[in-house]
């Protein structure tokens, strides 16, 4: 009886480690998560502001340091920590702010 105790009080504080470890990694999962999505969230608070944006022409960002409230280094890292999705916000903004552009100016045309 005694060793049918030890046997079980030992399984359950194997489970509970198991179960403490697994906690463990999710929490810093979800840390990670919460970084990158704070990072993208100043990505497209830059967008806004002016300071970067996505050059359809050469396929790259482009950086206006005079709208941008960082350093170079600085959006460096927040840029790779937003990740992958940063980069296809940024290049659907790009294509629509220029479909914007050229129906404005087409109107332009039309009226002038």
């Amino acid at each position: 009886m005694q060793t049918e105790f030890l046997a079980t009080s030992r399984q359950i504080e194997t489970e509970l480690l198991e179960t403490q470890r697994k906690l463990e990694r999710r929490a810093v999962s979800v840390g990670l998560r919460e970084n990158a999505a704070e990072a993208l969230e100043r990505c497209i608070s830059y967008i806004a502001e002016g300071g970067i944006a996505w050059d359809l022409s050469r396929q790259k960002f482009a950086v206006d340091q005079e709208h941008l409230p960082v350093d170079t280094n600085t959006l460096r890292h927040t840029v790779q920590a937003a990740g992958p999705l940063f980069l296809r916000i940024t290049k659907a903004i790009s294509r629509a702010a220029r479909v914007v552009l050229y129906q404005t100016h087409a109107q332009i045309r039309a009226d002038a």
